[in-house]
């Protein structure tokens, strides 16, 4: 157990059994890191921005990919900003479920993108920082699988107290 501790930097509180700074911290940070892109979608440049690259990387209907696309950053930023700050006011189910389940639409999400960076018909200019490299997606997953990485241990941690 002292290893886990040390090798996570415990991220479970064991007095209150809440979730620690880190865990929380990261998952605000991909919270606004998902909102802000997805509302600066409605405006220009970003909104033909995110036409040009969802018309060509040729993704299945054009329309319906552009409105999932951006409701899909605007409801999982809203959702983990709501769970950095109401985390334990949710039974931990119920929390843990939505936690995965947004971290996922986070990856899904990225995946996506990176194939839209990766497409050949997609010009740079209309790319995040003008940039074919995937820079910003490969941080957003990386962020991602850390978060998830630190909760999981956080689990085993408190579960690893609880049975002291």
């Amino acid at each position: 157990m002292g290893s886990s501790i040390c090798c996570t930097g415990n991220q479970f509180d064991k007095k209150t059994g809440t979730m620690k700074k880190s865990v929380k911290i990261i998952t605000g940070i991909l919270g606004v890191f998902m909102l802000v892109p997805g509302l600066a979608k409605f405006f220009e440049p970003f909104k033909t921005m995110l036409a040009v690259q969802i018309w060509e990387s040729e993704l299945p209907y054009p329309t319906l990919s552009q409105i999932g696309a951006q409701g899909t950053e605007i409801a999982v930023g809203l959702v983990l900003i709501f769970l950095a700050f109401y985390w334990n006011k949710l039974g931990s189910a119920i929390s843990n479920k939505i936690f995965l389940v947004c971290h996922a639409l986070i990856i899904a999400t990225m995946l996506v993108a990176l194939y839209v960076h990766f497409h050949p018909n997609v010009p740079a200019e209309v790319l995040p920082f003008e940039s074919k490299p995937p820079y910003l997606t490969s941080f957003y997953i990386i962020l991602t699988f850390v978060n998830i990485y630190l909760s999981e241990n956080q689990k085993k941690i408190k579960s690893e107290w609880r049975n002291r």
